[in-house]
């Protein structure tokens, strides 16, 4: 479990103080000259602390000395009590500009007073920063960084990589892995569109650590090798060594041939070279193991020659977006529940048969903590086999299943699980590892939903901009994307409990800087606010608190079902996020919120420019109200989110042709009574410019062929959703929906539809609705052959067959039928689901 003190925490709370370090010495604090000379000398000792915890936390803790965890600790704590004394400066100097003759003469003094404080509070704090300097120097900090980079690090850290033995698995642990493999040879073999089976096939394996795809890349290895006239498979890492993997890869090609390669002094480009000359009319079979970065492959790449010869090549890598880069992109799936416990079962008992009755109840919990991944499987059974020995074993497996997150031990496997793991975190960037390390504070088995965690993460200050203009919304997001990419982060149900995060160990309220509350806690009595000192961020989301529980709103916004909305809030001119419950009275002047970024309400919208999400929900709407959403709408050129809502039928029409939304909009969604009578005209003349739109979700009265073809134009579109009452007969071609991954189309009338050979390249979802089954003796059509098989990603069919009045049995089966046939010749073998309803 990687520690939440970290250098990389450490170094990113240092980056926020030197910012308002910076602040603080500006003009307009006032501050004498004896305390900005103090102000900038902690700057600059802070700025040199920083880069060595930037360098230390490229480290693995474990190879960490205690002492330089200690250092690192400090740095921390003297950061936030730095943090703490420069805020509490901030806000006493900000409040005392008040209005009136006797406010403003005592505002005067206050602010002196704040400055004298200040200045003893800086004092102290630099004379705390030499002491941490002094103590980097005799924990030699330093010399550790320069230890590890140079490759000379503690023995036991100087082990053997564990992936290695990925490698060499005894058979009977290969459990469930026969369909994996026959389905990546059928994707080495089978010909793809535009790809000779002569030509060199690329294939990429993506997937966290821990899921096999070393273990399966090598029995495909073995399994095609006689196929080939010669073979490798090389490993690389995280930190790679190109030149040692191209001398690797000839060592495996030949080993009479390079059998001295390691020996001899060759660079980049003659190791390039002599594998190209060697591999030129060769038909060979290559496995890159663990590709972590573009620029390695790209190398990589240029060794591994095209020669029409049939040549074949696999890749893995953690990272998906690098998968799609390297070739074909060929999913890995977790084992089935089945073959969970055929492994599992096995390598503790021999079989599930042999399992004890009392470990049956134990079992399932701990296979449902391993969630189908096979290092886990395998990393916990080594433990659980050890503890069979002990003298009450089923004891022994509750504490298993109890600290199964929180550490188990020293067992050698656990040691060597964490370390595969641990690799995927050392490979991040400093931001990304403080954004990672954040999610922590999360209580095991508890839902974390993305908006919640990116606002948490703006809260905290882990997102910077990096230019001018960026929307740190936006950046968070592209944060949380790129921890799925690389296999880090995955849906969760967490338990509810308080979280408090402070400084010291003996909790007090006024060292309390985060405060998040879960739900489910059912908390009755909530300190006053007023007792968070500190406090710089408030979650309260989905909390349910109790009746009499008083908060304090003066400067801090909560709002519940059970709290009405002050008419102070218009005073928070910095706030971000808002949310409010349905119903709400607002009070006036809310357009003064002109930093609000996320609203759920639609009142004085034309002055919120800064506006990112809306939500609109109205009951009825005339020429009045249009003129008036069109306006504001025409005004907020920063929305990303538009979705639009009616209690009953509704007519968009009147936003279809007088509304251009900004090329950062990304999701557009519509509900079910909210119709466009066709596709609007942003979209049918402009679709180019919305290079961001990924989700597009909209109602239609008529679906034309013309009008599918302009969606298709959509440079971004991921997911797409369409309700239409009739439609034209569809035909969706090559060349659109190029990066479209859900396909959703339902129509209320007959819905006529064919997808041509190489459609929908991306899609591994689809939705259709509704089929209307009609009479064939009166001329109906149940010909269901819609080209299902041409979509080559597909995993997922979900189709609505709707039965009308004449429907008969037996047209009901030939759709089925012919439905079942697509998914079985289809080369995935995509899941199908056929739901009837009338």
């Amino acid at each position: 479990m990687l520690a939440t003190t970290s250098p990389t925490t450490a170094s990113t709370l240092a980056s926020f103080l030197l910012l308002k370090l910076s602040e603080l010495a500006m003009d307009e604090y006032n501050l004498q000259k004896g305390v900005k000379k103090n102000v900038e000398a902690l700057r600059r000792e802070l700025e040199s602390m920083q880069v060595a915890l930037r360098k230390v936390g490229d480290v693995p803790y474990d190879q960490l000395g205690e002492e330089v965890n200690l250092w690192a600790r400090d740095v921390r704590e003297l950061s936030y009590d730095a943090e703490d004394v420069v805020d509490s400066f901030m806000v006493r100097v900000d409040d005392q500009g008040s209005k009136g003759m006797v406010k403003k003469v005592a505002g005067r003094f206050g602010k002196a007073k704040a400055r004298h404080d200040i200045a003893d509070e800086i004092k102290d704090i630099m004379e705390r920063a030499r002491e941490v300097a002094a103590r980097r120097d005799r924990y030699k900090v330093d010399e550790t960084v320069a230890r590890f980079n140079n490759g000379v690090t503690h023995p036991a850290a100087a082990a053997s990589d564990p992936r290695l033995y990925g490698l060499y698995r005894n058979k009977a642990e290969l459990v469930g892995i026969d369909e994996a493999c026959d389905d990546l040879i059928k994707a080495l073999t089978m010909e793809a569109e535009g790809l000779s089976n002569q030509q060199l096939k690329v294939i990429s394996i993506a997937g966290p650590g821990g899921l096999g795809k070393t273990t399966l890349a090598r029995e495909v290895w073995d399994r095609l090798k006689p196929k080939f006239e010669c073979t490798a498979f090389v490993a690389v890492s995280s930190t790679p060594n190109i030149e040692k993997v191209f001398k690797d890869m000839l060592l495996e090609l030949d080993k009479t041939k390079y059998k001295d390669i390691h020996n001899l002094v060759r660079d980049e480009k003659q190791l390039i070279d002599e594998l190209r000359d060697f591999l030129n009319n060769k038909r060979y079979f290559i496995v890159i193991d663990d590709i972590w970065d573009i620029p390695s492959w790209t190398a990589i790449r240029c060794a591994l020659v095209e020669n029409n010869a049939g040549s074949r090549i696999i890749a893995t890598t953690r990272d998906f977006s690098i998968a799609e880069q390297i070739g074909i992109p060929h999913g890995l799936k977790a084992l089935t529940p089945e073959s969970s416990k055929k492994l599992f079962y096995g390598k503790i008992f021999g079989s599930e048969d042999k399992c004890p009755m009392d470990f049956v109840e134990v079992s399932e919990k701990i296979l449902n903590k391993c969630g189908n991944v096979p290092l886990a499987i395998v990393t916990i059974a080594s433990v659980l086999a050890a503890a069979n020995t002990m003298r009450n074993p089923t004891n022994e497996w509750n504490k298993v299943y109890t600290s199964i997150g929180s550490g188990l031990g020293n067992n050698h496997d656990v040691k060597n699980m964490k370390k595969i793991l641990s690799l995927s975190y050392y490979s991040l960037p400093s931001h990304l590892r403080t954004c990672f390390l954040y999610i922590s504070i999360f209580p095991e088995d508890y839902k974390i939903e993305r908006s919640r965690l990116v606002r948490m993460w703006i809260d905290e200050g882990f997102i910077e901009p990096e230019k001018d203009g960026d929307n740190l919304f936006e950046l968070g997001y592209s944060y949380f994307c790129e921890l799925i990419y690389r296999s880090l982060i995955q849906p969760l149900d967490y338990d509810s409990c308080l979280e408090l995060t402070t400084t010291q160990t003996d909790l007090k309220m006024s060292q309390v800087r985060s405060l998040s509350i879960f739900s489910g806690s059912g908390i009755s009595l909530l300190p006053s606010l007023s007792s968070f000192q500190v406090l710089r961020v408030l979650d309260l989301e989905n909390c349910d608190l109790k009746k009499g529980c008083h908060l304090d709103l003066k400067h801090t916004l909560i709002v519940t079902s059970d709290v009405r909305l002050p008419s102070t809030i218009v005073e928070l001119r910095r706030l971000m996020f808002l949310q409010v419950p349905e119903n709400t009275i607002l009070p006036e002047g809310m357009g003064n919120l002109t930093s609000l970024e996320s609203p759920n309400f639609g009142k004085e919208l034309r002055n919120l420019t800064k506006l990112r999400e809306l939500e609109l929900w109205w009951d009825e709407m005339d020429k009045s109200l249009e003129e008036v959403w069109i306006e504001s709408l025409c005004n907020l050129h920063e929305i990303q989110n538009l979705r639009i809502f009616a209690v009953g039928d509704s007519s968009l029409d009147f936003m279809g042709e007088r509304w251009m939304p900004s090329g950062r909009l990304w999701r557009f969604v519509t509900g079910v009574s909210c119709l466009f009578t066709i596709i609007p005209a942003w979209i049918r003349k402009n679709s180019s410019l919305l290079t961001n739109l990924t989700d597009l979700d909209i109602c239609l009265k008529e679906l034309r062929q013309e009008d599918l073809k302009a969606l298709g134009r959509l440079p971004t579109l991921l997911f797409l959703d369409l309700d239409a009452d009739k439609s034209e007969c569809l035909l969706t071609c090559a060349g659109e929906f190029c990066w479209l991954r859900s396909f959703r189309l339902c129509i209320k009338d007959s819905l006529q539809l064919t997808f041509q050979l190489g459609a929908l390249p991306r899609v591994e979802i689809v939705y259709l609705g509704y089929f209307s089954m009609q009479d064939t003796r009166d001329g109906g059509n149940v010909d269901f052959d819609v080209g299902l098989e041409n979509l080559l990603s597909l995993e997922l069919v979900y189709v609505y067959l709707r039965r009308t009045t004449g429907t008969i049995d037996s047209d009901m089966e030939s759709a089925k039928s012919a439905l079942r046939h697509a998914a079985q010749i289809h080369p995935n073998h995509p899941t199908l689901v056929i739901k009837e309803s009338s």
